[in-house]
């Protein structure tokens, strides 16, 4: 037997559903991801979540500090997390190791780093049997700790010793009570040791070339990766629009960003800083 629906009926059926489809799509997917530094080359990642960017593009994102490279490897493997930010050379080192992992893009190309010293360190030889702090062995800090000792024609290891404190902030509170002679930041974290006898010793600015290094990535496990390709993709535009917000100076934020030059930006332009300390 046959059953004739009606025209009433069938938009009886028809709204909910197109109603079910709507939500849907509009619904904000939950998304966990991870930014692992609070210096100005991450803000980017926060700056995204402050101003609602995510959500822009249809994300409900829980950004959740994890502190170093190397931390947010292991939480990506663990699957605690979905997308992290991840520098190069903890990345390489996993996926040698075997982790699955896979960066998706790098927000910046190269190390952006000064070594923050004692005032009273004027020369590399003063730098010498004393000791340098970075984050973990591994990570970005590690890298630019070695890249600019050996800048300064130190060996790592061998004349300067390197030490495990944590980030920047726990860097500049090993320099204040002198556990560490030096420590290597992005440029502006200087400002953490305000009130403390420090300079610049040498930046990666200072280098004849500049320093290329994926640094700033957004890594994912690959199985995620090839099954939620739009979430990636979304997580990536929310970033890269935080960019804009994050350099440009309060105040400034309707000027062309190509006029508009914050020392970071100097900084990864090869251009040095001056120190005015």
């Amino acid at each position: 037997m046959r059953v004739r629906i009606r025209p009433h009926q069938r938009i009886s059926f028809i709204v909910p559903a197109l109603l079910l489809v709507c939500g849907q799509a509009h619904a904000q997917e939950k998304l966990k991801i991870s930014y692992s530094s609070v210096d100005a080359p991450n803000a980017n990642w926060y700056i995204a979540e402050n101003k609602g960017i995510y959500q822009k593009y249809g994300l409900d994102v829980d950004l959740v500090f994890i502190p170093t490279s190397t931390t947010n490897v292991a939480t990506l493997v663990a699957d605690s997390i979905k997308v992290g930010n991840i520098s190069g050379g903890s990345i390489a080192n996993a996926v040698v190791g075997g982790a699955n992992l896979v960066a998706v893009g790098c927000f910046i190309n190269t190390l952006p780093y000064e070594l923050i010293v004692h005032e009273s360190i004027r020369t590399p030889q003063q730098l010498k049997g004393k000791s340098v702090g970075i984050s973990r062995i591994g990570s970005s800090s590690d890298v630019a700790a070695r890249v600019l000792l050996k800048g300064l024609g130190l060996e790592p290891e061998k004349d300067v010793a390197i030490l495990q404190v944590g980030g920047s902030g726990e860097r500049a509170a090993a320099f204040a009570t002198g556990k560490i002679a030096a420590f290597p930041s992005p440029p502006g974290t200087i400002h953490l040791t305000k009130g403390m006898a420090s300079r610049t010793l040498i930046t990666t600015a200072d280098f004849p070339k500049s320093y290329p290094f994926p640094y700033v990535c957004p890594t994912t496990p690959k199985s995620y990766l090839s099954s939620q390709s739009r979430h990636r993709q979304a997580v990536a535009d929310g970033i890269d629009r935080g960019n804009p917000l994050f350099q440009k100076p309060q105040g400034r934020e309707q000027e062309d960003p190509r006029q508009v030059f914050t020392p970071i930006e100097r900084s990864l332009s090869g251009k040095r800083v001056p120190d005015h300390r």
